[in-house]
């Protein structure tokens, strides 16, 4: 019930801090023509229940003006992060069932370990350095690194916000 409660907060706090909050890159990212300069994360939604989290955000050219999706006439993007169990072998009925990676009762090959995605960003602890970070832009800044690892264009790039 205190994980809950905390959750809720924790999408109370976040929800006015994540709209339209914009971010600095550097270097600026050339994903077609204009170069983008910042990115705006226009919403988060967080599902508890499912563990999974939405990131709707859009890339900004240096002076603002938001940057079509490529082959599209919109500018919003989603990046989602959720947790998904493992795929263990040892669940295997038959080939191909639960899972695609089973080959035989017991046995499979290329099964897939966990993911904790939702886990790693809402699942933290407060260590002695976050002391006096506000609660909304520290768990900004874990959902930005999660982001990050995964959306190849900001691989490498510092991304600053105006806190």
């Amino acid at each position: 019930m205190k994980g809950i409660v905390l959750i809720l907060a924790l999408v109370l706090a976040l929800s006015g801090l994540a709209y339209g909050q914009t971010g600095t890159l550097s270097p600026s990212i050339s994903l077609s023509v204009p170069t983008a300069a910042k990115i705006q994360v226009k919403n988060i939604e967080i599902y508890p229940v499912t563990k999974t989290m939405q990131v709707t955000y859009r890339w900004l050219t240096s002076d603002d003006k938001p940057i079509y999706k490529i082959d599209s006439r919109y500018y919003d993007q989603v990046w989602s992060c959720s947790d998904v169990p493992a795929q263990n072998p040892a669940d295997c009925v038959r080939a191909g069932f639960p899972y695609l990676c089973c080959t035989g009762a017991g046995t499979g090959t290329g099964c897939n370990d966990a993911v904790t995605d939702f886990t790693d960003i809402f699942g933290f602890t407060i260590r002695s350095q976050d002391v006096g970070t506000k609660l909304g832009i520290g768990l900004r800044n874990l959902i930005i690194i999660k982001m990050k690892a995964s959306i190849p264009a900001l691989s490498g790039i510092t991304i600053t916000f105006a806190d």
